[in-house]
């Protein structure tokens, strides 16, 4: 019996044994197949980021089932819908670890989102890995559980206000940013923060929310005094709408963070002539690429006919994280050791090492100029200084 097979084998065992916390496990392990439970919104506020990250697992599944899996063992990536709903989420993550007895669960693009899974994972002793939910506060809020697969709120909203005071001398800006949900809340506070700290003047915080009449927010911005920058900060569906209203009223260069990654950014810059920035995940546009980000780029087109996003990327690394903490557990009965052996691992999204312990890869931040024509990376840093979670 090969290393892979035994692990497996050994896992089946302790979970029909109960041995490890998962009794009410039903046991339909098999151990020719290695399982990764996958909760993706496909529907809803958040299927802009999830369904192409969910695309970039699954691709991750192809990619290593085509060299025959995992010496012989093959690799199920079990995809459910979340809906963009915390309760629908709950409901599909207590699912999968009874019907499925999944050893590892990955997925979702939000804070908010992932916080309910992730809690439930963690009563069944389970690791969650979450693909693109960049809180920094994540790992306090579920200890020893949850592990990020992406780079923190913190570090992006520090490579945006070190970007914009370094390298483009915008020393005045209006931070912008949505009051209901905790991804924008936090990425405003730490950029701000920094941006300070830099020496950077914030002219003022406009807090928004869903009910907020915008164009009215920024037409009463464009009767002041004009600051450099605006940094804003909103969600994914938002995101093409504020922008083009923001622009509308006048062309101040917009910062955002990654929810501004979604395929309708273009579009909605275009329309209004801007400059726009963001920070996220990787870029897939340069020439200079590894093998193993052309080998995922090819079979990703082949298999959904368009370039893949960064929140492709990281369900791709999420599903190579999953894996390698399998194969680095002797044992395999705690997946969570695993991930802490893993050193300078290069994925298709960047290095991750997961360092003294702690749940969150110190990875660069890609930022990205888009004039609406063509996207451009203007930089890929790790930031000088990170705020503090």
């Amino acid at each position: 019996m090969n290393r892979w097979r035994y692990v497996l084998v050994l896992w089946v065992l302790l979970c029909l044994s109960g041995q490890i916390g998962l009794a009410d496990q039903k046991a339909t392990s098999n151990p020719d197949v290695f399982k990764i439970g996958a909760i993706y919104n496909l529907n809803g506020s958040q299927a802009n980021l999830d369904i192409p990250s969910s695309q970039g697992a699954l691709t991750a599944e192809r990619l290593i089932n085509a060299k025959g899996g995992i010496d012989g063992v093959k690799v199920d990536v079990i995809v459910k819908d979340g809906a963009s709903d915390p309760e629908t989420i709950r409901k599909v993550t207590e699912d999968l670890i009874a019907n499925e007895s999944v050893p590892v669960l990955i997925g979702l693009s939000d804070t908010d989102m992932v916080l309910p899974a992730a809690q439930v994972a963690a009563a069944h002793h389970i690791p969650f890995i979450t693909s693109g939910a960049t809180s920094p506060k994540l790992p306090e809020q579920v200890p020893d559980y949850l592990y990020l697969a992406c780079f923190g709120d913190n570090a992006q909203g520090a490579m945006a206000a070190e970007y914009a005071y370094q390298n483009l001398s915008y020393h005045t800006c209006i931070v912008v940013y949505d009051t209901d949900m905790q991804y924008t809340t936090l990425l405003a506070q730490y950029f701000s923060e920094r941006y300070t700290e830099l020496g950077g003047t914030i002219v003022s915080q406009v807090p928004i929310h869903p009910k907020t009449n915008v164009s009215d927010v920024f037409s009463n911005l464009s009767s002041g005094n004009q600051p450099d920058f605006y940094y804003i900060a909103v969600g994914p569906e938002d995101a093409p709408g504020v922008i083009q209203t923001a622009h509308g009223q006048n062309k101040v260069p917009i910062i955002g963070g990654d929810s501004f990654d979604t395929k309708n950014l273009s579009n909605a810059v275009l329309d209004t002539d801007g400059d726009v920035y963001y920070t996220t995940h990787a870029y897939f546009g340069g020439e200079n690429i590894s093998s193993e980000i052309q080998n995922f780029k090819t079979d990703y087109i082949s298999e959904y006919g368009t370039e893949p996003t960064p929140f492709a990327g990281l369900g791709y690394d999420a599903v190579m994280i999953a894996i390698r903490a399998a194969g680095n557990n002797d044992l395999g009965t705690d997946l969570r050791e695993g991930i802490n052996q893993i050193h300078d691992y290069s994925g298709v999204t960047g290095l991750i090492s997961y360092v003294n312990g702690t749940a969150i890869p110190k990875k660069s931040v890609h930022l990205i100029y888009t004039d609406g024509l063509s996207l451009t990376q203007v930089d890929n840093n790790v930031p000088e200084k990170v705020p503090n979670p």
